[in-house]
């Protein structure tokens, strides 16, 4: 299993934010984003390999409630992803498991395999900002559920505008968490629009960035 990084740290985003979480950062992404703020996930040769059992055994030294596997993308590295959930899906000291994934790659095998609100699918929808939304699969839409969630990151007003198409043609099920590009829009303009549309969104402020620095890695 190529892993980019592990870490023991306090959720900066999602609806479990502020919540001690461990991460697997797992190596490797198809996306090219052009905000990406984990470049170095999918540098060439940047990253250490363990068994899943290695996993599983340093991610129970710190005995967490929730995990979160993200990347880079980690669902290119399917099986082994699998076999770590397996692993922790059934162990009564975990509360969650996210994935974190980029909207490209089907995640209708996950969600059709663990039939349990404990595995979490945050679903990171990419927009025109991103220069990657040509390479969404909406047909993932149709497998998330109730307690699943989908992220958009915008970088300007037209990508917080075009949330509402987007959802109009796609959504079925899932909370809505919109995050920012920092130094872009404004928070106080996400919040306004959301106010005057009487949205059910949730803004996605990544807290980890304002507690340490943007730059520091393992956290």
């Amino acid at each position: 299993m190529k892993v980019s990084e592990l870490f023991y740290s306090i959720q900066g985003e999602t609806t479990l934010v502020g919540e001690p979480t461990y991460f697997i950062r797992l190596y490797g992404c198809n996306l090219r984003c052009n905000w990406c703020d984990t470049k170095y996930s999918y540098e060439k040769n940047s990253y250490i390999e363990y068994s899943v059992e290695q996993i599983y055994n340093l991610v129970k030294k710190e005995n967490p409630t929730n995990i979160c596997i993200t990347g880079g993308e980690p669902l290119l590295q399917y099986e082994e992803v699998i076999s770590v959930i397996d692993l922790f899906v059934n162990d009564n000291s975990v509360k969650t498991i996210s994935i974190e994934t980029n909207g490209s790659i089907d995640i209708s095998k996950i969600t059709e395999r663990y039939n349990t609100s404990k595995l979490k699918i945050v679903m990171d929808y990419k927009l025109e900002g991103s220069y990657e939304i040509n390479n969404m699969n909406t047909n993932n839409f149709k497998f998330l559920r109730d307690t699943d969630e989908i992220k958009f990151v915008i970088s300007d007003y037209n990508d917080l505008i075009s949330i509402n198409k987007i959802l109009e043609c796609y959504y079925k099920k899932g909370k809505i968490l919109i995050g920012f590009v920092a130094g872009t829009i404004q928070p106080k303009e996400i919040a306004k629009y959301i106010l005057k549309n009487k949205l059910d969104w949730r803004i996605n402020y990544q807290l980890h960035k304002l507690i340490w620095s943007s730059e520091e890695r393992g956290v």
